[in-house]
């Protein structure tokens, strides 16, 4: 590492032409590299020993997380997802043609996976995501409809939906199928003619919405969102079905539930025509943010090209285990929800608890003690609180139906036994150290060691 020539306020002076040593930095400095290196340590020890049952988070294989490092991720990307006739007259930042291939490469791949016409990967999360679709879509006074709180909706839209003065309605949902109403959400929409929206927004899923049927209900002025935040990659792994060809007008999300990739969002359109295509393209840039921080492309077009691989294998595996674990939750004494549909058809499963007191003791204190990571939320369909498990996440560390039911063995012990933690933590590592962060299943890890893996580290990692 070579340092320009500067001069501190004590008159010290670092040569540019002499490689400077660590023994050579102020000891304040090399004690500063010493304990971020620590922190990054103690939090790698973390990952690798906590089993993770969150339903919102992942693991993202070696190459994804490598590839966001390369020298482009400095520089600003003002892509659209449509054609510019010209550079404009302001904000025009010349760039090399290699970052418009990949972000065209990107985008095909997207559309292709999607079943879509336009691919917009630049929304930096998928609460940004949906506001660009509720603020493009919306003027004041015209009315939207969402899944409320107690039936998984998310949160991120109503404080935006008061201040832009827009009128608020929730889907109907039957508690026992967990299913959109369709005769009562009609007379919904009959009443209130000024609703121009109807946005899917479940966090807390465990099966699919009657897409097909709700887009017969509508007029051709109201917008089908469909967020595929949760389930987008048991969508493109063909677990579930695709939401653009069972009516969806747009579909939107974020990148890295099921979908084992960035922190990152995309919005798709059936229609390239769509009139609301480039105003919602708008509102994600410039209007709502103006950096898309395009050292994420690369690695999301890797991740992309993994569920196109891998995403069958990975997609079914991830919702046998979730139906495998809440059976075994089940058999082991746990309240499970949805036992009308067999509990779940995603990757999610959610456990009644008697308060919201028990619910978060449950995250905050006890399973961390004993090595597990989850949600406590209000369970969709009960007037109860309790916890949201999600699958994926140890799915990409390998494990399967028998794991899950082990798993499950050391929520009871936990919860229901009061078993001390501290001993079923030492469970949990043993059986984590069968399934590690590295190699990941259904990934592309396997190149690391390839020449073609090599080659691609060696661009990025460029000094």
């Amino acid at each position: 590492m070579k340092i320009s020539t500067k001069t501190n306020n004590k008159g010290s002076v670092y040569n540019r032409t002499t490689p400077v040593k660590s023994s050579s930095l102020e000891p304040k400095i090399a004690k500063f590299f010493g304990a971020v290196t620590q922190h990054l340590a103690s939090d790698n020890l973390y990952r690798k020993d906590m089993l993770s049952l969150t339903a919102s988070e992942n693991y993202q294989s070696f190459l994804v997380r490598m590839l966001s490092s390369s020298h482009n991720s400095s520089f600003y990307s003002f892509i659209p997802p449509y054609n510019v006739e010209s550079a404009g007259e302001e904000w025009f930042f010349p760039d090399s043609d290699s970052r418009k291939e990949i972000t065209a490469l990107l985008r095909e791949t997207g559309k292709a996976m999607f079943h879509s016409q336009t691919f917009d990967e630049r929304p930096n999360g998928g609460s940004g995501a949906e506001q660009a679709v509720l603020l493009a879509t919306c003027n004041r006074g015209d009315g939207w409809l969402h899944f409320s709180a107690q039936d998984g909706g998310h949160f991120g839209n109503e404080a935006l939906s008061i201040k832009a003065g827009l009128e608020e309605h929730h889907f109907p949902v039957d508690p026992t199928t967990g299913l959109i109403k369709i005769e009562e959400l009609n007379t919904i929409l009959k009443k209130h003619q000024n609703i121009k929206l109807l946005l899917l927004d479940q966090s807390h899923k465990l099966r699919y919405q009657p897409l097909a049927e709700i887009k017969k209900l509508l007029q051709p002025d109201v917008l089908l969102a469909y967020d595929c935040s949760h389930d987008m990659g048991l969508i493109v792994g063909g677990s579930l079905p695709q939401p653009l060809l069972e009516g969806a007008d747009v579909l939107i999300g974020n990148t890295h539930k099921t979908f084992p990739s960035v922190n990152k969002a995309i919005i798709a359109f059936a229609d390239k025509n769509h009139p609301l295509f480039k105003p919602v393209s708008d509102w994600v840039c410039p209007f709502l943010q103006s950096n898309s921080h395009h050292e994420l492309t690369l690695p999301l077009l890797i991740s992309l090209m993994e569920m196109k691989v891998f995403g069958k294998d990975y997609a079914e595996q991830t919702v046998k285990n979730a139906k495998a674990f809440a059976k075994e939750l089940r058999e082991q004494g746990f309240n499970v929800s949805g036992e009308h549909f067999c509990y779940t058809k995603t990757h999610q499963v959610h456990l009644i608890l008697d308060s919201r007191q028990e619910a978060l003791k449950a995250v905050s204190e006890l399973l961390p003690s004993a090595g597990i990571r989850g949600n406590n939320i209000m369970i969709p369909g009960h007037n109860a609180f309790g916890l949201r498990l999600g699958t994926q996440a140890i799915t990409r560390r390998g494990m399967k139906e028998e794991e899950m039911r082990e798993v499950a063995k050391f929520l009871a012990k936990v919860l229901l036994k009061k078993e001390n933690p501290t001993k079923i933590k030492a469970e949990v590592k043993e059986l984590l150290m069968d399934f590690s962060l590295f190699p990941l299943a259904y990934s592309f890890d396997f190149l690391v060691d390839d020449d073609l893996g090599k080659s691609l580290l060696m661009e990025v990692l460029s000094k």
